[in-house]
């Protein structure tokens, strides 16, 4: 087994964590889901393959549990310098990072300028010491679409385009299609993750803008002008992950929202491999009805986006 590692979700992700082990459990063969305390969870596998997780802050080589502070004394940090930090998501710790510091033996190696190291100390039900490995550093907010160089109001969050990619179960070198791509919140997402990434919009403003976005942060530019029924592909896709605008503020080109799902699904399952996933964001679960003659549902997650929108994340397995 991979050596075990403590992860600190968002506060938001913990209605999804479920959804999302499930697809790394069937994505990774090394992942393994060992315990979950609210936002805090204890799993094995590849370092590199955690981090494509959404919704991650931190990521702590695991290096013990413990039930009061003088348990601290057993246990083994590495050699090197280094500083103590606490997460206590129950507040209700007893002891300080001074302290800590102390009964792990800190004296002469806390450094808080050029540590070797830090160690994170998780309460949540449990307490999990951990070495820290990763650390959320930002750059998925600064990817949010406003901060593009081409801007659309209804472009989906960097978070859950990330989350949308998870449930699609797709490895790198994978490839993953956004037929609705807009400005390209999702396939710039994907192609960040090592997928190889193609985009279609019926649009040639938001096709023109995609492309813009994608050269920004270095990524191909495979954006075709298309509406998603007359989209031809030389090879079929691993998976399909996307945002349609349908049930939203976006046109509808006159057609309704019923008559858009049935051939949305039907056009899909042409396009994906055998077992291919259909990952794909809607308003009204009741339009999943149009998949069942397609697709299995793998799993559903809403998301409340404010009072009166919930947004639905949907994973559905191509039936062959």
């Amino acid at each position: 087994m991979q050596s075990p590692y403590v992860i600190e979700f968002s506060g938001d992700s913990e209605p999804l964590l479920g959804s999302l082990f499930k697809a790394a459990h069937d994505t990774w063969n090394d992942f393994k889901f060992l315990e979950r305390h609210g936002r805090v969870s204890l799993v094995s596998g590849k370092i590199e393959e955690i981090k494509e997780l959404s919704f991650v802050n931190f990521i702590s080589e695991f290096l013990g549990i413990i039930n009061d502070p003088v348990d601290l004394r057993n246990i083994h940090i590495p050699d090197g310098k280094f500083y103590v930090r606490i997460a206590d998501y129950d507040g209700n710790i007893e002891f300080t990072e001074s302290q800590a510091g102390n009964l792990l033996s800190a004296q002469g190696r806390v450094s808080f300028s050029e540590p070797d190291f830090v160690i994170r100390i998780v309460k949540l039900s449990r307490i999990f010491i951990g070495k820290m490995v990763f650390q959320k550093d930002g750059s998925i907010n600064q990817r949010r679409s406003a901060l593009r160089p081409f801007f659309s109001p209804v472009s989906i969050h960097p978070k859950f385009a990330r989350f949308a990619i998870n449930l699609s179960r797709t490895h790198p070198g994978d490839t993953v299609l956004d037929p609705f791509c807009g400005t390209g919140g999702i396939i710039i997402e994907a192609g960040i993750m090592g997928r190889k990434i193609i985009g279609s919009d019926s649009s040639l403003a938001m096709v023109r803008g995609a492309r813009l976005n994608l050269k920004y942060y270095g990524l191909s530019e495979d954006v075709r002008c298309a509406a998603f029924s007359d989209l031809e592909l030389d090879q079929r896709v691993d998976a399909i992950v996307t945002d349609p605008p349908y049930g939203r503020s976006s046109e509808l080109s006159g057609e309704s929202v019923e008559s858009m799902h049935r051939g949305l699904y039907k056009k899909a399952h042409e396009l994906l491999k055998k077992d291919g996933i259909l990952s794909i964001v809607v308003s009204d679960p009741e339009m999943l009805k149009f998949s069942a003659n397609f697709f299995s549902v793998m799993s559903i997650d809403a998301v409340r986006i404010h009072r009166s929108l919930t947004r639905y994340f949907v994973s559905l397995r191509r039936i062959n």
